[in-house]
């Protein structure tokens, strides 16, 4: 509910205007007016794979924690018998149990180790304890590596975060083109009933005159093929509005009895009349943007972290040492110890390759992001100009439908008293009908329109958005 609260909201605010903000408005005994807002909340709350987008959000909790070094306290015990040959006396048993901790961020691994044994005919046992440190100079210095590590992986959650954010979006986009797809069709099943109603009463009406011998057979049968093929019409477009309606029975579960029905909910164009300030905006704000800079980001730290990989791996090793009798250590003698731990791969093939490879993918995001980032300003401003171009379109099918109106009323009084042929009512009807069909055609094109700038341009859904929704409040 939370979310269907957020998405209202959205609606509300970023997308559309609409006229009524009930949820659900009866407009006859059957039947149940279903608006936008509340078909996302339905879709939503019923959709599996909305539902699927929720469930990739919980695994990156744990990324970090199953990627990088981990830092537990770890325990290990060990029991060992030691056979000797020559003496038979000298057979022997010990345990060691050693207690051993890394610290990822400064590469520093601390170990205390306790050691006991005897020996199975001399019951005399002996013991040491020993406390050492482990710390690299070179190879991941100080814990540099991991520190980069660090990062890439927090570079990693950013992006993936990101792409989440990117299937919450194409997945209302679908719901919400899914909505207008079912709205256009309801329009032009109600636009075929006008016209198949109006048809027929024109039939029956020239059928009466012709049994005063005004109107001639030819012209019923003009009119009957007419009705006919309204009739054909109608049938194919209902087809389409039952196909889309199951669509929309499939996304919301919706087992009630009620008729649903769209409705249209009035909008504001979003865009501003200068592209250049719009995609200026876009630049500075946009998902799109970041997660390309985070992509350019991790490719610099892949680098640096590869290049670490070629320094030899040296470690300073110290620590201190008690021996002794029994198990508690009596008669001890103690030390310290220090010393120099060094190991080079020669010729290091491997982590050559690996850095070479680096620096080839940070090349290769480099030119994908300069790609993309002109083919997407080619994109969005050729949307931009397509919009305009649609609200225009948008107009003049609004002129159109009055003009055809007024025409229709008038060839049909012109007909009634034979100033005009019965062709030229037909056309003037068959105009008027088409319009009719162009309007609704270019509304939900605008829309769509709208509603593919809004995804390009990242403001269908927000980061916040799905962090409410989830509960990370970072």
């Amino acid at each position: 509910m939370r979310f269907g609260k957020i998405l209202l909201v959205f609606i509300v605010f970023h997308l559309w205007q609409v006229d009524s903000y009930a949820i659900e408005v009866v407009t006859g005994k059957d039947t149940t007016v279903l608006p936008l807002e509340k078909f996302i909340v339905l879709a939503c709350e019923h959709d599996t794979v909305f539902q699927e987008i929720l469930i990739d959000e919980l695994y990156l909790t744990y990324y970090k924690d199953l990627t990088l070094p981990a830092r537990d306290i770890i325990l290990s015990v060990k029991g060992q018998y030691d056979f000797v040959f020559h003496p038979v006396d000298g057979h022997e048993k010990s345990g060691i149990v050693s207690l051993g901790k890394l610290f990822p961020y400064t590469g520093t691994t601390v170990s205390a180790d306790y050691t006991a044994s005897s020996s199975i005919n001399d019951q005399e046992r002996k013991s040491s304890f020993t406390f050492s440190v482990s710390q690299p100079i070179a190879r991941n210095a100080f814990g540099r590596a991991n520190r980069m590590l660090k990062k890439i992986r927090g570079l990693e959650i950013d992006l993936a975060k990101h792409q989440i954010v990117e299937a919450y979006e194409d997945y209302l986009y679908a719901v919400i083109a899914l909505y207008f797809k079912w709205y256009s069709a309801y329009e032009n099943m109600k636009t075929a009933e006008s016209s198949y109603d109006f048809n027929e009463r024109l039939l029956e009406n020239i059928r009466q005159k012709m049994t005063y011998d005004v109107a001639r057979r030819v012209d019923v049968n003009k009119i009957h093929l007419q009705v006919m093929e309204k009739e054909e019409n109608l049938i194919a477009l209902k087809n389409n509005y039952d196909q889309a309606l199951n669509y929309v029975f499939q996304a919301t579960l919706y087992e009630k009895a009620e008729t649903l029905i769209p409705e249209f909910p009035s909008f504001q164009q979003k865009t501003k009349d200068s592209f250049d300030e719009e995609y200026s905006m876009f630049k500075a704000s946009s998902r799109t943007y970041q997660m390309l800079t985070l992509l350019e980001k991790k490719g610099i730290l892949e680098i640096e972290k590869t290049a670490d990989d070629l320094l030899p791996s040296a470690n300073l090793e110290m620590g201190y040492i008690e021996e002794g009798s029994g198990y508690d250590i009596q008669n001890k003698e103690n030390r310290a110890f220090a010393g120099f731990a060094f190991e080079f791969p020669f010729p290091g093939q491997k982590e050559k390759a690996r850095n070479e490879y680096a620096k080839i993918d940070l090349e290769k995001i480099k030119l994908t992001s300069s790609n993309k980032k002109v083919q997407l300003k080619t994109d969005l401003k050729n949307l931009h100009m397509q919009i305009e171009r649609q609200n225009g379109l948008v107009d003049i099918a609004q002129k159109k439908i009055r003009v055809s109106e007024a025409i229709v009323k008038d060839e049909t009084k012109n007909y009634s008293h034979g100033r005009i042929a019965l062709n030229d009512l037909i056309q003037a009807i068959n105009t008027l009908e088409e319009n009719k069909f162009k309007l609704v055609y270019h509304k939900i094109t605008l829309n769509n329109l709208i509603l593919e700038w809004l995804r390009l341009t990242d403001k269908l859904i927000e980061r916040k958005n799905i962090d409410t929704l989830s509960g990370d409040k970072k």
